[in-house]
Order: structure tokens, then sequence, then C-alpha cells
């Protein structure tokens, strides 16, 4: 591909993250970070997929990137990171792994659809891991600056008579 199909593609993505922030009514200020983290993702899972021909390692590899940058923008904008990584993952989502295994299961072609869900779960299970081990990483590294949330026990509170 050339730079500008890739420039193309990464126009369209943020545009249309943009369009879905907008739609699940995000904060205003959050549309434009949380538009070009997704773009940026999908530009190196694009850039990955086809230069590697290693999928599932794309789908990793951007779903780091979009965790990473997700936590950075949480910490700079006082806002929780699911803010940034929710609107992100939407274009590294499966839909048409999960399209092609059900038509493969509706037209009884069961090797075939067998194969599209398999890796369609290791596709989902790849974005997931990847969130999760930065997610951790993040908390582990940079805890909240008030430490432990208290736990509201109900056996300590003192009852009015």
């Amino acid at each position: 591909m050339s730079f500008w199909q890739y420039a193309f593609e990464f126009v369209i993505c943020t545009l249309s993250v943009g369009s879905f922030c907008i739609l699940a009514d995000s904060p205003k200020n959050t549309l434009l970070p949380a538009s070009l983290i997704s773009a940026l993702a999908y530009i190196v899972y694009r850039i990955i997929s086809i230069n590697a021909n290693k999928e599932i390692l794309a789908y990793f590899v951007a779903s780091v990137i979009i965790s990473v940058l997700s936590e950075i923008l949480a910490r700079i904008y006082k806002k929780p990171s699911t803010i940034f990584i929710f609107p992100g993952i939407i274009p590294l989502v499966p839909g048409v792994g999960l399209y092609n295994s059900m038509l493969y299961l509706i037209r009884h072609d069961y090797s075939m659809f067998v194969a599209k869900a398999v890796n369609t779960l290791f596709i989902s299970g790849a974005i997931a891991i990847a969130v999760a081990i930065v997610h951790i990483t993040a908390r582990s590294v940079f805890p909240r600056k008030n430490g432990i949330l208290p736990v509201n026990r109900i056996s300590e509170k003192k009852e009015n008579p």
C-alpha cells in the first residue's frame, strides 16, 4: 500500500471514531485524542498485518498501543482510561470474522465455521489480553494517589435510635 492509502484510511478512521464518540456521548475534550489514538492503532494494525502477514500479532500490538496511550491520556485529562480505550478498540473489533463464522454455520460448512470462529476467538483474546496487561501494569506501576478506597462496612455504621 502507498502512503496516500494509509493517509486516507487514517482520516476515515479518525472521522468514523470521532462520530462514534459523539454518538456515545463522550466528553467533548476527549473526542480528538480518542479518535487519533484509534486511527494510529488501526494504521499500525494494517502495516503489520499486510507486511508481516501476522494478523493476531497485529491486533495485539495495536491493542497495546491503544491501551498505553489511553492510560497516558487518562492521566493527562484526569478521566477514566475506558473513555479512550472503548472508542479505540472499535475499528479493531473482528465483526467480519463473526459474520463469516455465522454465515458458514448457516451454510453447514462446519470446517470453515470452526476455522473462522477459532481465528475470531484468538483475535478477541489478543485484544482483551493486551488491554488487560497494560491496565494491570499501569495500575501497579502508577497506583492511585489517594490509595485504596475505603470499604463501606455496614457493621461499623452507627445507627441513630
